[in-house]
């Protein structure tokens, strides 16, 4: 792990202490998130775009959520599996990117 010659408590009992020239913010500061949505309209096999669930792709579909490039993290069951996207996708509503 990288040392710094100064740290500060960062005010969080569980982190404890962080370099000096760190700051702590909230993350909805540092990222957007959105909401997947439901599929079943878009749903197309001769699409464009993929639509991307908590397992990955299972579809295809003429529209698209985001452009990319966005980081899906699963709401529930795959939580601990984030896949990195880096094109246009549809991402389902069990899912945030």
């Amino acid at each position: 792990m990288k040392k710094y010659d100064k740290y500060k408590d960062s005010g969080i009992e569980w982190i404890g202490e962080i370099p000096s020239h760190w700051e702590v913010k909230p993350l909805k500061r540092l990222a957007k998130i959105g909401n997947g949505q439901d599929h079943k309209n878009v749903w197309d096999e001769n699409g464009k775009y993929p639509i991307i669930g908590t397992g990955g792709v299972f579809g295809k579909a003429n529209n698209f959520l985001h452009k990319g490039p966005s980081v899906i993290l699963g709401r529930k069951g795959t939580i601990d599996k984030p896949q990195f996207v880096e094109f246009p996708f549809w991402s389902v509503d069990t899912a945030y990117y």
